[in-house]
């Protein structure tokens, strides 16, 4: 009403699609013209959630309509006889390969009358620890959480949940009751971990070391001999069953296996590993480390279902759970070596994977094939024992395991080329095809270190094997002293165990690279970096020679001729005359013979050393937690002269440990190339006088550099260049 004696017409209010817009008066006394807010655009990409509900649909169109049986062939089952049984597991697993690899795991079933005691101490009260794994969300390859049990708490969880679960399900009130059974229980862990209908905890007790807890077969106080092994069958005696290659404690040191010369420890690879299991307790997809072979016992209690793809379908599954898993995949790229995501063999025999399951009852073997993903569940409280063994046949797939670590820079647990050499030296009872492939991967190091050696050279590090004497690798067996030293020499890029070479510099005592990374393990200029060898080309060549004697020897058994001897590898060149290293502003040196795995239609002035860049992986394996961080063995640099005052050599600290400023490659890199000899950044470099340079990043004062004065009065002699850790480790 005031509005209307002064004149002016009251604003009015109205309602559009329920919400009240009120206009504004202008000075003149007229309402203005309403003007809505610019909207805000919203891009959904940006968005983690909005990214996993596409994610989620997309599955939807592939997992179009659940189905609650699963419909998986068969694993094969093999019956031995007893005279077959006493061929010892070794040779049983070779006559049984060619049929059960297809299908990437078996079921062994012991001869009648087996019945080893079992040894576990199920009144435990030593605590171990367990996982705790949320069912429902297995299939997102969530990480888990931890609890502590002893052997007798854990039964007592095991029961009581399986009985929850029977009454919830089965004897409740429940309309539509089902058959007890283990088709109705596989059917009821699938729905959960597909649709999380409900929400399920389980406990998983995985990963006891024998050594630490227990063994299910007894151990003999002296451990048998390889060719002492199941020299007659008698169930009925136990002190068979301690002697036999068929208990796992045996396995990885019967005849025929290659881990039967590792005198080292090493916990789930020749050290059993006991687990314990409840209902849906889940042991999810992964294949062996190393690409190994594994023998999986079941001592006692409710049966295990098992899952398996074959190796030769090993890309197709990744491929697979890549699909399904994209956003998680792109977040952690080693996602299945974290062993936390369970997906349903129906969706992968949507996706054209092979999938076989058997299920394994107390007293029977199971066996996995290398490269070969398997995964499972247990349907109650049951308590198994794993470990694991490799043929000499196994070192192809031990090469691909070690090239894919590299990619990923994930730890081994152990280095592929000592097992090789390690086999050049034993050589008794190895087969011609096992020869043969031994040969071409014994070839194909001294290739890559006649390639990547002198190329380095060129490029201005340093040679310093004629003033400088390393440890020898041991080759007779591998002891706690070896494999503690393998740890210690790891590529700080990929983390491959510089088991022949690697690269140092003055301004770390910590880190080494192998040579294919050396551009990356920090800023210093190739000067301040020097080479540390521990084989020489002309022990590589010896190792060649004695498996060619061996192949002849198998070929012509009559004309039989003595394997030369090998001396221990000492590292040092066969040639006394050292080669001229060019200094800074020297003219380039003379062209390199192009080595035949890069040679291109142009030619260029250098030719520039294949380099691969390792991924950065946002998480590792639980196994690279245990990594011990150690010095290692890199040695102080040998008597040089001082470089020109023009451009003094810029250096870190020594003390300093930021890897961050050295390492380049960061998870937004692209990732390598399969093949570490086919980098694309190889062609870019060929075209230019001299190789790239590490990227810029802080460099630390110089006044922390070790200075050795190059008079020849000062000169330190060769113990004092080596550290007190390598003279401890020497072998």
């Amino acid at each position: 009403s005031r509005a209307r004696a002064r004149g002016r017409r009251r604003p009015r209010t109205r309602r559009c699609r329920g919400r009240i817009l009120s206009t504004s008066m202008s000075a003149g006394g007229r309402a203005s013209r309403r003007r809505r807010a610019q909207t805000q655009r919203f891009d959904p990409l940006d968005n983690f959630e909005q990214k996993m509900l596409q994610q989620a649909v997309a599955n939807s169109l592939v997992d179009v309509q659940r189905q609650d049986s699963v419909n998986v062939p068969e694993a094969p089952v093999f019956r031995p006889t007893p005279a077959e049984f006493q061929m010892g597991s070794m040779k049983y697993i070779e006559s049984i390969r060619e049929e059960a690899e297809k299908y990437g795991i078996c079921k062994i079933i012991p001869p009648q009358g087996w019945n080893p005691p079992c040894a576990v101490d199920r009144q435990s009260t030593k605590a171990f620890r367990t996982r705790i794994q949320d069912i429902h969300g297995l299939q997102q390859g969530g990480g888990f959480d931890h609890g502590e049990k002893n052997a007798r708490s854990y039964a007592q969880r095991a029961r009581d949940f399986k009985e929850f679960w029977v009454h919830r399900k089965y004897r409740g009130d429940n309309e539509g009751r089902r058959e007890l059974s283990y088709a109705s229980l596989e059917e009821d862990y699938w729905r959960v971990v597909e649709t999380g209908c409900d929400t399920v905890q389980v406990e998983y007790g995985n990963d006891l070391s024998s050594k630490v807890y227990w063994s299910g077969f007894e151990i003999s106080e002296d451990p048998p001999k390889p060719q002492e092994m199941d020299l007659d069958v008698d169930f009925s005696n136990p002190d068979y069953y301690k002697k036999t290659s068929w208990n796992t404690n045996n396995f990885p040191r019967s005849e025929g296996s290659v881990l039967r010369h590792f005198r080292a420890e090493i916990d789930g690879v020749n050290v059993p590993w006991l687990y314990f299991g409840m209902l849906f307790s889940s042991f999810c997809w992964h294949n062996e480390d190393n690409y190994m072979y594994s023998v999986n016992y079941h001592h006692f209690g409710e049966p295990k279902q098992w899952y398996g793809a074959p190796g030769t379908a090993a890309d197709k599954f990744e491929d697979a759970m890549k699909a399904f898993l994209k956003e998680r995949f792109d977040k952690t790229p080693d996602l299945l070596h974290h062993m936390t995501t369970q997906l349903s063999p129906s969706l992968l025999q949507a996706s054209g994977v092979p999938v076989c399951r058997t299920v394994q009852h107390a007293g029977e073997f199971v066996v996995t094939f290398p490269k070969a993903f398997h995964g499972g569940f247990s349907y109650g409280f049951n308590c198994g024992e794993a470990v694991n063994f490799a043929p000499p046949e196994w070192i192809e797939y031990g090469r691909e395991a070690a090239l894919r670590y590299r990619i990923y820079a994930r730890p081994s647990v152990l280095s592929h080329d000592r097992v090789l050499l390690l086999l050049a030296y034993n050589l008794e009872g190895l087969a011609l095809k096992a020869a043969n492939i031994l040969l071409g991967e014994l070839q194909r190091l001294k290739n890559e270190e006649e390639e990547l050696r002198p190329w380095l050279y060129s490029m201005g590090v340093r040679d310093v094997s004629d003033q400088v004497s390393l440890p020898p690798n041991r080759l007779d067996f591998i002891d706690s002293v070896s494999a503690d030293y393998d740890e210690k020499r790891c590529c700080t890029v990929c983390r491959h165990i510089c088991f022949l070479s690697a690269i140092a510099c003055n301004c770390s005592r910590k880190k080494v690279a192998c040579l294919h990374h050396e551009a990356y393990m920090c800023q210093c200029p190739k000067q301040e970096k020097f080479m540390l060898c521990w084989a020489s080309i002309a022990d590589m060549e010896k190792n060649i020679a004695r498996v060619r004697t061996h192949i002849h020897n198998l070929l012509n058994p009559d004309q039989k001729l003595p394997l030369p001897a090998l001396e221990a590898m000492s590292g040092r060149r066969s040639s006394p005359k050292k080669r001229p290293r060019p200094g800074r502003g020297s003219p380039p040196r003379k062209k390199l013979p192009k080595p035949a795995s890069q040679a291109t239609e142009s030619e260029s002035e250098t030719t520039q050393a294949p380099r691969s860049v390792a991924v950065k992986s946002e998480s590792r394996e639980q196994r690279a937690d245990q990594t011990r961080v150690t010095e290692n063995p890199s040695i102080p640099p040998p008597p040089q002269a001082a470089p020109p005052a023009a451009s003094p050599a810029p250096a870190t600290d020594a003390g300093a440990s930021s890897d961050s400023t050295c390492m380049p490659c960061s998870s937004s890199s692209p990732p390598p190339p399969a093949n570490l000899a086919d980098d694309p950044k190889v062609s870019e470099a060929k075209a230019e006088p001299n190789p790239p340079a590490p990227p810029a990043g802080p460099v630390a004062s110089s006044s922390s550099k070790t200075v050795v004065d190059s008079s020849a009065s000062n000169k330190p002699s060769v113990s004092e260049n080596l550290p007190a850790a390598v003279q401890a480790k020497s072998s």
